[in-house]
């Protein structure tokens, strides 16, 4: 009987493991905890192997860690898109058939509509100082998030179009939105504004 990615996970508990390493990522350490992290990895060998769709599982749920520490340290997103890369090519090899840089683009597709496009669910009834600061920490993920789009582009791991969908989607949000206050318009702006992903030429022409 072969041992699937599940039974990997429920035997050795590596969501743990890989949330314990990716917080501890910073550029000085990356390629150690890179290697720390693919060797947490199920690997496919003549006694051991792992069918697509449970290695396709694995794959996501590590890109969800991956993607939500990069939504609180916006600073290292060109660290984490690097992360992202190594781990595509270490899985490719793995399966060739897999599609990794379809799973960051069916990721990065959750992430802006359920925390870049929507507006954050926070009770108006809360303190001041308290509603404030949750929108606070919704804006900062939410241009974390922007920004990691802008780098995955620019590293190839992602198309063009799509983020450029997000931007023109939220600069539409913004222009037929006549409450200055709602969310969509400081989303709109921190794009349009200094906070804006930098997409290279190579990237914008394909390349």
């Amino acid at each position: 009987m072969k041992p699937s990615a599940l039974s990997f996970l429920k035997k050795d508990s590596p969501e743990q493991k890989w949330r314990g390493i990716i917080n501890k990522f910073t550029p000085e350490k990356f390629d150690k905890l890179c290697e720390q992290l693919i060797e947490t990895l199920p690997k496919n060998t003549e006694e051991n192997q792992v069918d697509e769709q449970s290695y396709k599982k694995v794959l996501d749920e590590l890109l969800a860690l991956i993607f939500d520490a990069c939504s609180r340290q916006h600073k290292y997103t060109e660290m984490y898109t690097n992360l992202c890369a190594k781990l595509i090519e270490y899985v490719e090899k793995q399966h060739p058939g897999l599609d990794g840089r379809g799973a960051i683009w069916g990721r990065c597709q959750s992430i802006f509509l359920t925390v870049v496009l929507k507006s954050p669910d926070i009770p108006t009834d809360l303190p001041e100082d308290e509603y404030m600061d949750k929108k606070a920490k919704h804006k900062h993920m939410m241009v974390g998030m922007v920004k990691f789009g802008g780098d995955l582009v620019s590293h190839g791991l992602v198309p063009v179009d799509g983020v450029m969908h997000w931007i023109h989607a939220l600069l539409s949000e913004r222009h037929m939105s006549s409450d200055a206050d709602v969310p969509s318009t400081p989303q709109a702006a921190d794009i349009a504004g200094e906070d804006s992903p930098t997409i290279s030429s190579e990237a914008a022409s394909g390349h």
